[in-house]
């Protein structure tokens, strides 16, 4: 994280300096013989049980440890400052002068960043988090609304789920807020290091204690739920660099866990051997960071590693088949058997498949499939810390196995030799331990099977094939159900199944919804319904698919290892009775509408943005990108549909050359371009057809063509990206667009009742539904309910899109037709104007449902895309961001039409 700069112009103040940035423990770090900075593992710097978990401390042990780590507090500045020097000026302070008088010499001499008393120190400090009014500006007074530091804390750990001891390690790791005894107030505005790396200022969005934190928490949540987006990842080998001088290299760090990963993006370097052993001092191409997070939270709360439970097991019961043995932690890891070592298993190769087969005595041989060798204990001897190997099979104790597993369906292979003996593994390689609570001794067994391909089908059952699978075309919430319906050939008809290679299970996700199949609580008894959920990468959600003689499918839930059955029309589980309810039919997807001949594909993002080739390029690997409609050859494509790959080629007209996926590759972010055509699955697209638009699935990855950000810009690039339901990834063919008419500049503001028919704006249908609304020109600032609160009389404000239900709106067309409401996801409030006010200025707020017109909103569109919202009590009056200042925490207001970005908002289903 990057430095500020200095309180003190002096010696004193350098030490101080080098104190925080090095981690010098000469202020609040009691000593320890118990933990050493050479003790610190690059791999597994603190569990997940640990750093996941908020409940370590309430609110007043929060506030008894900061006070017992800031037991003074100079808050009036009648401090002494005698002998320091205004750097400025050169002036030394005289005896009898004060911390406040040096203070006021330093502002007089031009530094800014000094200023009057209070110096609020942080167990002292409060602030109100919806509009960051802190003791600095109330002369030390608490007002209304304004909480504590503890406070503020311990509800960020609890929003995001994260140990507020990590919270407070952080903000004595990265700010100089902690041990000052006389802080000023700048201090604060990168208090958790947030939004300040190595290579640039720090961000001013993101100032102040309460965003510092909150941001922190939400980051450190957001890493563990958006991993896939972020460099460092757990269960694999992760470079990682030395210092921010990339010239000092980089060291190979296998990352076991979710919270060691956060901390390497948080901050990204590990300290080299030269840094730990002169902790808390420096090092050649060092960086501390990391090392001492790692000591500050050993020397404060004890051990980063968790206490595990001791181990129940269970015998386990396997049918004979093929199979992969990962790693349960991180599944990510797999046994190849023909070296006997753990590698990483999506490579999917021959080498991580083995036969599981039951033996007589109820114990498992456990077979290299390619080589027919059994795993075996050399000579036959029990002993711990025994290397494995493969050998002949011969039907000894050697090669007999029990396999047991935990409650949460860990396995474990128990020698027969001696049943205190498990496998496990050392340095990558397989060796014999004692059972014992050891993570390393967890395995996941994965079915190696993979008999149907990845792609879009209908599923139909055996016992009403005019029937499929559906959901409730307007259930796309968690928990919407699961059933058989009559055939229409909707998109809620359509279901992406993916093999994972990591997990050897599929997962079955709905089209429309972009929920996934899912037992309800993970049940395992029979009769447990199915529905759809959002993906959580849970055995209630993972599936195995057997295929019969007749071409139809068991499908098998990973959690109970019961099978789906049609009961009637709704879909359960249930113990298999091999009875035609148990059999599913995997068609591929065909649209009612076959597309064949030229289109414009143009974006639901705005109505004049289509797919564009850069350039009106013609060679290999130009760019595809959304534009402005031009009536280009650049933005017409030939679709045409393929019978051998069952998919359609899309190709520029001026080009001759397919949409392809850059280098084939399967992964979120794959740039899209043009390239001769190569008969490659990274070339071919299914079309999904919803009724209202149209989804473009590539058939290698099953990734949707996707506009990078949602960005409405013209050039804004487009990839390949997860299906996500969101109008950046939903298309419209058409084969006769044209352009829309300029709009008159002489047209007046849309600022009255009944003048929807004027050419600067167009009173649109909005579809019902789950909506972010953001300013149209910085997507990133959404409307947001203060501090996620939805009482009744909550502010509502401008704040950084982070995706939480505080800025998610339920929009509805209201019965009279011409006005909407905007409820928000969590309870039950509407976007209200404060006492029906029409004023310029009257504040916007949460409030129940009222039903007048203080809480229904015109939703008009403009020409350039954006939307304005005007109130039903005076249509005169929009939705208005403050000042237009689009900074995080800028109030929302009602003001008379101007027509300024301020007033302009996007809609983004969610």
């Amino acid at each position: 994280m990057k430095r500020r700069l200095l309180k003190y112009g002096s010696i004193v103040a350098t030490i101080a300096f080098l104190a925080v940035f090095y981690g010098l423990a000469i202020h609040n770090t009691p000593g320890t013989e118990a933990v050493k900075a050479t003790d610190f593992n690059p791999g597994r710097i603190i569990d997940d049980a640990i750093f996941y978990n908020p409940d370590t401390m309430t609110v007043e042990e929060i506030q008894a440890f900061l006070d017992a780590k800031l037991p003074t507090c100079d808050m009036w500045g009648t401090g002494s400052s005698a002998g320091r020097v205004v750097s400025e000026t050169g002036y030394v302070m005289p005896a009898g002068s004060t911390n406040a008088d040096y203070a006021r010499l330093r502002a007089a001499a031009g530094n800014s960043r000094y200023h009057e008393p209070p110096y609020v120190c942080v167990n002292k400090y409060y602030e109100n988090p919806e509009t960051h009014e802190t003791l600095y500006e109330t002369k030390g007074i608490v007002k209304d609304g304004m909480i504590s530091a503890a406070q503020i804390i311990y509800n960020e750990a609890h929003k995001y789920n994260i140990n507020p001891q990590v919270l407070l390690v952080l903000l004595k790791k990265e700010s100089y807020v902690w041990g000052d005894t006389w802080p000023l107030k700048w201090e604060y505005n990168s208090a958790m290091g947030y939004g300040c790396p190595d290579t640039a200022p720090c961000d001013t969005a993101y100032y102040g204690f309460y965003n510092q934190v909150h941001m922190a928490a939400y980051q450190f949540d957001r890493y563990k739920q958006k991993n896939y987006e972020y460099n460092y990842h757990p269960g694999m080998i992760n470079n990682i660099y030395y210092s921010p001088d990339y010239s000092c290299g980089t060291k190979q760090v296998y990352i076991e866990n979710m919270a060691t990963a956060s901390l390497y993006i948080y901050t990204p370097y590990t300290p080299n051997d030269a840094a730990l052993a002169n902790y808390p001092g420096t090092s050649y191409c060092g960086s501390y960071g990391n090392r001492n997070f790692f000591m500050y939270f050993s020397e404060w709360f004890g051990s980063t590693y968790a206490n595990t439970p001791a181990i129940t097991l269970k015998e386990a019961t396997i049918d004979d088949g093929s199979y992969r043995v990962v790693d349960s932690a991180t599944k990510s890891k797999g046994i190849i058997f023909g070296q006997s070592l753990l590698f990483d298993n999506r490579h999917n190769n021959e080498d991580d498949e083995i036969s599981i087969i039951k033996n007589a005595d109820n114990t498992y041989s456990l077979i290299h499939k390619k080589t027919g060798l059994a795993v075996d204990v050399p000579g036959a001897a029990a002993d711990e810390n025994r290397i494995l190997q493969l050998w002949e099979t011969n039907s000894t104790d050697a090669q007999k196995w029990i396999i047991k597993k935990d409650a949460n369906d860990n396995y474990y292979f128990i020698s027969a030799l001696n049943n205190e003996l498990t496998i496990t593994y050392s340095n990558s390689t397989l060796i014999l331990t004692k059972v014992n609570n050891l993570d390393t001794q967890q395995f996941y067994i994965a079915p190696a099977d993979h008999p149907l391909e990845d792609g879009v089908y209908i599923i139909k059952n055996q016992t009403k094939p005019d029937y499929l699978m559906d959901i409730d075309k307007n259930g796309i919430i968690n928990g919407t159900n699961v059933e058989l319906r009559p055939t229409d050939n909707s998109m809620s008809q359509a279901f992406q199944v993916n093999f994972s290679v990591e997990t050897g299970y599929y997962t079955i996700r709905n089209l429309l919804s972009n929920l996934v199949l899912d037992v309800t609580g993970g049940q395992k008894n029979d009769g447990a319904n199915v529905q759809s959920y959002e993906q959580n990468n849970t055995c209630a959600q993972q599936w195995a698919l057997k295929k019969d003689s007749n071409n139809s499918y068991v499908v098998i839930n990973a959690c109970s290892q019961k099978v789906l059955v049609a009961d009637s029309e709704n879909i359960i589980i249930s113990t298999s009775k091999s009875h035609p309810r148990e059999k599913w039919l995997f068609e591929p997807y065909a649209p009612s509408e076959r597309y064949d001949g030229e289109y414009v594909i143009q974006s639901s993002l705005r109505d004049d943005l289509v797919l564009d080739v850069a350039g009106n390029g013609i060679v290999d690997s130009t760019n595809v990108q959304v534009f402005q409609f031009n009536g280009t050859r650049a933005q017409l494509f030939n679709v045409k549909f393929d019978e051998y790959s069952d998919s359609y080629i899309i190709s520029g007209v001026s080009s001759q050359k397919s949409l392809d996926a850059a280098g084939g590759q399967s992964i979120n972010g794959t740039n899209i371009q043009i390239f001769t055509n190569n008969n490659t699955c990274a070339q071919r697209w299914t079309i999904v057809d919803s009724g209202e638009y149209q989804t473009i699935i590539n058939k290698c990855s099953n990734l949707s063509l996707d506009v990078a950000g949602g960005q409405q810009r013209d050039g804004t690039n487009v990839q390949l990206f997860q299906s996500n339901n969101t109008a950046a990834q939903q298309w419209h063919l058409e084969k006769n667009f044209t352009k829309k008419e300029e709009p008159n500049n002489q047209t007046p503001p849309v600022n009255q009742e009944n003048k929807d028919d004027n050419t600067t704006s167009i009173a649109p249908n909005i579809a019902d539904g789950m909506y972010e609304v953001s300013n149209f020109v910085d997507k990133s600032i959404v409307l947001d309910v203060a501090g996620g609160n939805f009482s009744n009389g909550v502010n509502v404000q401008v704040f950084t899109k982070n995706g939480t239900d505080a800025q998610k709106w339920n929009i509805t067309r209201h019965e009279d037709g011409d006005y909407y409401t905007f409820k928000t996801k969590r309870g039950d409030k509407y976007l209200s104007l404060k006492d029906a006010n029409v004023a310029n200025g009257t504040n916007i707020r949460l409030w129940y449902d009222a039903g007048y017109c203080a809480q229904k909103w015109k939703i008009i569109k403009n020409t350039d895309g954006s939307y304005t919202i005007s109130s039903k009590c005076n249509t005169a009056s929009v939705l208005d961001i403050a000042g237009g200042n689009l900074a995080p925490g800028t109030n929302v207001q009602l003001f008379e039409v101007n027509n300024t970005n301020a007033q302009k908002w996007a809609l983004v289903k969610q």
